[in-house]
């Protein structure tokens, strides 16, 4: 008998995650970023994709969504002046310390920010809008704490990516929760166009992470090549592309 995972109801995902992190023996960035060459590099390429975004960016007030364990945080506090994180997991952000530079940290809902309207200038959400169930609801929500003229990143995955099962395919038994947690990757036409319905302007879509290989050599050429040459994509990404992008960028402004 097969059974569908509904790991995208909130009270689960926080449930999976302050269950899981305290069981990790070596720490969350361990187990997720440094399991696997493939893994580590999965992290350079989000690194070097943010970096390269926020090269020439500066900002006074930040919040991160989705801090997580603060994997992605230090680096976004470079740019900013003060940076509050969120997430829904107590357990992910124990895992912060105070050299990732964070003024505050907040347990707390995605969909209803402890934050008033239109205060800050930047939002970011790092792989996290996919563990979101009402995505429409969070992008809501962000343009709501954004001031006008405030910038917004989300980085996620992507639905069309070819690692990645169908988010409508039926899981038997023998699959564990684990994998029923891709079940709301979207795809990057899908959450520009959600992102420009809420009434963001300048929406920009770029590939975060893009192959599907162990062999070493191709990340080496993939990495040169992304060096000198970043695109961005107001549509979506080339369909030659997007079966082998795992996750993508998109950046806009309220």
């Amino acid at each position: 008998m097969s059974k569908k995972f509904n790991l995208l109801d909130t009270d689960k995902i926080r449930e999976y995650y302050d269950t899981k992190i305290p069981s990790l023996e070596k720490g969350y960035f361990a187990y997720r970023w440094e399991a696997s060459p493939l893994r580590r590099e999965h992290y350079h390429q989000t690194h070097m994709s943010l970096m390269q975004e926020l090269a020439n960016k500066d900002f006074d007030c930040v919040v991160e969504v989705g801090t997580g364990p603060c994997v992605w945080t230090k680096f976004l506090s470079m740019r900013s002046k003060l940076l509050a994180g969120v997430d829904i997991s107590l357990e992910m952000l124990k895992g912060c310390s105070s050299d990732d530079n964070v003024a505050l940290l907040c347990c707390a809902n995605a969909y209803q920010l402890p934050i008033k309207s239109e205060i800050i200038n930047a939002l970011f959400s790092i792989r996290a809008l996919e563990y979101f169930p009402d995505k429409a609801k969070a992008v809501k929500e962000f343009y709501r704490v954004l001031q006008p003229g405030g910038y917004l990143l989300i980085i996620t995955k992507n639905r069309n990516y070819g690692g990645y099962r169908s988010p409508n395919r039926e899981l038997n038994n023998r699959f564990s929760r684990k994998m029923a947690l891709h079940m709301g990757n979207v795809s990057p036409e899908y959450l520009a166009s959600l992102i420009q319905q809420q009434g963001f302007s300048q929406v920009r879509i770029k590939p975060a992470i893009v192959g599907r290989t162990n062999f070493l050599p191709i990340w080496k050429v993939i990495r040169l090549l992304r060096r000198w040459f970043t695109p961005q994509w107001s549509e979506g990404i080339p369909r030659i592309m997007d079966r082998a992008t795992e996750s993508f960028m998109v950046t806009a402004y309220k």
